[in-house]
């Protein structure tokens, strides 16, 4: 049986996706990875609806670990840039006629090879309202911008460089994984060994916070996806262990439940042959409007399930999926295929509304 690319799955009545827009970020097309704070992976920006509306591809060497691009605000000629962030450099692009072409590139500092261990330090990016690019190298948060403002074609300087080991919480073989922007205009971010924080973007006040970091099912927890946040100050975290949100108050982090914290169990399981690390495979994505919202990954199931968890309030009167009161809803991802054995997906879940994508990264000839 042939296997379709995506599995497209309405949970409730779908609609277009009332988009919140974090303030702080470029008011682009594609502001930071996933597109958005909220990590669902879906923009405005109507797409194309035909095969004839497409050009000629255009590529342009940039360098190892390349996720996504961002997309800059509008330069005084009108042109939006996009800037990446690699294994090696942080470089940006424009558009010329429908080709893309290399702006400027510059080296990242600090140890590279370090860096091997961690690949996915770095790969996560944003650019906010005042055209800065915020990136990672191991445990080090960096700042960009161009060395004449408002000039598309300007070289690129780096402006700022925080280590987070100045924080007890850190320890010296960490590495930034996450990145985002709170909604008070803060850089959020997480760490592979369950460290989260909040930085001003001048790289003046660090606040940090440990996840619970003990051991379960024999093993330390662990971070290799992105994190998302939302308007209430929470932070979506998902460990290979757990999924958590932390609370950001505007001056503190916290787990206090009362104060809007809380942390799920899902299923674990140990990662598929295309995953970055055991358990979850997505960065959390908020779904959902108004006063009912959800936070959704995949889980680590053989057959990976996608799951919804409460975002906020759980309501009265609801019992749980198997004795989980935070989850919401739970439902195999098989791609239509009943007798499949595995589910691989390394990527986040896409939404619109109540309506969610999962992608597939079968490997060719991958028994399944």
């Amino acid at each position: 049986m042939k296997r379709p690319f995506a599995f497209l799955m309405t949970l409730m009545a779908s609609s277009v996706q009332a988009f919140e827009i974090n303030p702080w970020l470029a008011q682009s097309p594609w502001p930071a990875s996933h597109g958005s704070s909220s990590a669902s992976g879906s923009s405005e920006v109507a797409g194309p609806t035909s095969t004839n509306q497409l050009g000629k591809p255009s590529f342009v060497a940039t360098g190892l670990i390349n996720i996504t691009l961002a997309t800059s605000p509008r330069y005084r000629n009108g042109e939006f840039a996009h800037w990446g962030s690699s294994f090696t450099n942080v470089y940006k692009l424009r558009t010329v006629n429908g080709s893309l072409q290399k702006v400027s590139t510059l080296n990242k500092p600090y140890n590279k090879i370090k860096n091997i261990f961690t690949p996915t330090s770095g790969a996560y990016t944003l650019v906010d309202i005042n055209n800065v690019l915020f990136t990672v190298q191991g445990t080090h948060l960096l700042a960009y911008g161009d060395a004449t403002p408002n000039d598309i074609n300007s070289p690129i300087n780096l402006l700022r460089d925080y280590d987070i080991t100045r924080s007890n919480d850190v320890s010296s073989d960490d590495a930034i994984v996450g990145l985002n922007m709170t909604w008070d205009g803060n850089i959020t971010f997480a760490t592979k060994k369950g460290v989260v924080g909040v930085i001003d973007r001048n790289f003046t006040t660090l606040k940090t916070i440990k996840l619970d970091t003990g051991t379960k099912v024999g093993k330390v927890e662990t971070v290799s996806n992105s994190i998302s946040t939302d308007s209430k100050g929470g932070i979506y975290v998902v460990s290979d262990l757990q999924m958590y949100r932390v609370q950001w108050t505007g001056s503190q982090l916290t787990m206090d439940e009362s104060l809007g914290a809380w942390k799920s169990d899902y299923i674990l399981g140990a990662g598929s042959s295309i995953s970055l690390g055991a358990g979850s495979g997505s960065t959390p994505s908020v779904m959902g409007e108004g006063d009912q919202q959800f936070i959704v990954i995949t889980d680590g199931a053989d057959v990976a399930n996608i799951v919804l968890f409460w975002k906020d309030a759980i309501p009265t009167g609801w019992t749980g999926i198997n004795g989980n009161r935070r989850m919401a809803a739970q439902m195999p991802v098989n791609f239509g295929d009943s007798n499949r054995s595995r589910t691989s997906s390394e990527q986040s879940v896409l939404v619109n509304g109540y309506g969610a994508v999962v992608v597939s990264n079968d490997l060719k000839n991958q028994n399944l």
